[in-house]
């Protein structure tokens, strides 16, 4: 079967076969064929429309069959993955719309304690929620879009990263893999204290996107490149290294990971590197500045008590094959960690298959 990335270039094969111009007068930007976390319609002179859509698995989490999150934690979290992609374009929301589609299973009490949930969200993140589609359906279905505005041609590009930039990232890692790793897929929880199994079980009931962040880079010019983590820290540097075609390094001793992943990490016997880049949804903003923008960054980032690190650079253009690599003691190696994909093996199944290769 094929896999996502070859299912995606089929929908934009199709579209460019089938191509439509917008009715109305308007320029889309940028389109589904940069495979960027949002869509850009210029609306004005000075303003951008940025709209994306997600949906997410919810009742079908492992956390969730496994009794740790309930319905409002996965209606929060669909908002949260929603705004995430409008921060990691740099835009700031103006609201957006759900879909709920509730199987037989869902109770009257569990359906509001889900829209509870999203409308929540909305209000945390200063996203009205505009309206969208109810009804049943053979099984759970919880999808959104997003929509905000931005300065015309101020949106952070995946495709916008160059040679000497320096990459940073917004949090740490591994906390939302901990979480899945420690408390669905095995017993480790046990060995956590309450306050350690509370904190990362939080990465799933309280997503936290980075949404003044991203507005910020933008509005005051500190990128133009970045992407959300919510697949993973290797998968996200990849996609930066694809859409721009350049070479990335991370260096090992600079990548933030989160104690409580490495405590579970060697509970389970595994690199915590390995567990904390690969597949984890831990929402953190990637993105790319030039080194004469530093001193700024910093600044900005400190006044606003917001986490940052510095994690990498950017050391080709125009390679032949885009590549992501961990600058260690020893040298240059491949990153390590599973990168998310649609295989039916979990994560840790996954990681521990990779270790074991």
């Amino acid at each position: 079967m094929a896999n996502e990335d070859q299912k995606i270039a089929k929908i934009i094969e199709s579209i460019a076969l089938h191509h439509v111009a917008p009715a109305a007068n308007v320029k889309i930007t940028h389109g589904p064929e940069v495979r960027d976390d949002c869509a850009v319609i210029q609306l004005s002179d000075t303003t951008d429309l940025v709209i994306g859509s997600d949906f997410v698995r919810g009742t079908g989490f492992r956390l969730f069959k496994a009794g740790y999150l309930n319905h409002f934690d996965v209606g929060y979290y669909m908002v949260a993955a929603n705004a995430s992609d409008i921060a990691a374009m740099g835009a700031k929301p103006i609201g957006m719309t759900s879909i709920v589609r509730y199987s037989k299973s869902m109770t009257d009490e569990e359906f509001a304690l889900l829209n509870e949930g999203i409308t929540t969200a909305c209000k945390d993140f200063k996203m009205p929620l505009l309206g969208g589609d109810t009804g049943g359906y053979d099984s759970d279905v919880i999808s959104g879009t997003s929509i905000g505005l931005c300065q015309h041609g101020k949106a952070l590009l995946r495709s916008n990263a160059r040679t000497g930039d320096l990459v940073f990232t917004t949090g740490k890692y591994g906390v939302a893999a901990a979480a899945d790793a420690a408390f669905a897929q095995s017993d480790i929880h046990r060995l956590l204290t309450s306050e350690e199994g509370a904190e990362i079980l939080n990465a799933w009931k309280r997503v936290a996107p980075a949404m003044r962040q991203g507005a910020a880079l933008s509005d005051l010019g500190l990128s133009e490149c970045c992407i959300d983590s919510s697949d993973g820290l290797k998968d996200a540097c990849y996609q930066i290294a694809t859409a721009s075609n350049v070479n990335i390094v991370l260096r090992e001793e600079s990548v933030p990971i989160h104690p409580i992943t490495i405590k579970v990490a060697h509970n389970l016997g595994i690199d915590p590197m390995t567990l904390a880049v690969g597949d984890s949804v831990d929402f953190r903003l990637v993105f790319t500045v030039s080194p004469d923008k530093k001193i700024e960054l910093i600044k900005v980032f400190t006044d606003n008590n917001w986490e940052l690190y510095e994690i990498g650079e950017v050391i080709a253009q125009d390679v032949t094959v885009p590549s992501v690599q961990l600058q260690t003691v020893a040298g240059l190696t491949p990153m390590p960690g599973v990168a998310w994909d649609q295989s039916e093996k979990t994560a840790l199944e996954r990681v521990l298959q990779s270790t074991k290769s």
